[in-house]
């Protein structure tokens, strides 16, 4: 049997190796410089802690729904037959919004489980008063009955109810889905509060409740 002698590296071979082993230790320092730097790590949620934000919070404006010319028909007039002579008849063109709050000072939230899962119970939207925007909303020449002799003068406190009362009637039209808004609008803010402070919005759960106790 022949014997062959031990393959030997040349000098080449070494020069390569080196070259390989520099490479690869730039491209592990460029990892741990730009990378690793940028991979978010969340700490657990601490449920007293939160429960302490959202205290502070107290109430949020979650949703502001705009609305824009909006025909309010209204008529004034006395009981009986007085009123088919004497009355005033008004065309309201009603600007203004109607704002909705969360107050998240009333939520419940409940221990941490295994999993690190947190749930919030949190009361329902509350759609407040309408908002007459005054500098905008503007009133038809009013039609008048026989008292036109005596000038037409609305009562502008009633224009003002109604106004008030047709634009929170419109806000509860199922079109707008106002509700529904307010409430993702709502978890968006709380899990950006547990994001600020290190935790993990992924484990948040959101029940609501129509009339905490």
């Amino acid at each position: 049997m022949e014997l062959r002698a031990p393959r030997r590296f040349g000098l080449g071979s070494i020069v390569l190796l080196a070259a390989v082993a520099i490479v690869a230790v730039v491209l592990y320092m460029l990892v741990k410089s730009f990378v690793l730097p940028n991979v978010k790590t969340h700490t657990s949620i601490e449920p007293g802690r939160l429960k302490t934000q959202l205290v502070a919070q107290q109430t949020l404006q979650v949703y502001d729904l705009q609305l824009y010319d909006l025909r309010i028909d209204q008529s004034e007039a006395p009981d009986g037959f007085l009123g088919t002579v004497w009355h005033t008849d008004t065309v309201l063109h009603a600007y203004g919004d109607v704002e909705v709050t969360v107050d998240v000072s009333k939520a419940k939230v409940s221990s941490r489980t295994a999993g690190g899962s947190v749930t919030i119970s949190l009361p329902d939207p509350q759609i407040q008063p309408a908002r007459v925007d005054h500098k905008r909303t503007t009133t038809e020449r009013p039609h008048c009955g026989i008292n036109v002799i005596l000038g037409c003068h609305p009562k502008l406190d009633a224009m003002n109810r109604a106004a008030q009362s047709a634009m929170q009637h419109e806000a509860a039209d199922p079109k707008y889905d106002i509700m529904n808004k307010s409430r993702r609008q709502a978890e968006v803010v709380v899990r950006n509060l547990v994001t600020t402070a290190g935790g993990d919005p992924a484990k948040l759960k959101f029940t609501w409740v129509a009339n905490p106790a």
